[in-house]
């Protein structure tokens, strides 16, 4: 509804919308959708001409992803859960608190584009 609203609304990340918002934009025809798009996004016309020269690249899989993505990183977490919570009191507040700071990091302006990353590079 955002592009059929008739008026001016500020830029919304993709990712931020709904499921049925990102289904009513990827439902739009593409002519529409990137005359909608394009003004607010300058690197547009860049991807354009790259995947007109079949020339996109996947960006290179950073040095540290590993130890963020990779099966001992992940083996880790697993076993932290397995060990159980930490000790300490355990309340209503404590978990609100702790489930608050996860989403402000993890939603936060950092994550709102994820990379697609070739582990291959």
């Amino acid at each position: 509804m955002l592009l059929a609203a008739g008026r001016e609304v500020a830029t919304v990340p993709f990712s931020r919308l709904t499921l049925t918002a990102q289904l009513e934009v990827l439902g739009q025809p593409a002519e529409a959708s990137w005359a909608a798009c394009r003004p607010f996004n300058r690197f547009l016309d860049h991807w354009r001409e790259g995947a007109g020269r079949q020339a996109l690249q996947a960006s290179p899989w950073p040095r540290r992803a590993e130890s963020w993505l990779g099966a001992p990183a992940y083996a880790r977490r697993f076993l932290r859960l397995l060990r159980g919570p930490p000790a300490g009191p355990r309340n209503r507040e404590r978990a609100v608190a702790l489930q608050q700071a996860f989403l402000a990091e993890r939603l936060g302006p950092d994550h709102l584009f994820p990379l697609l990353w070739n582990g291959d590079s």
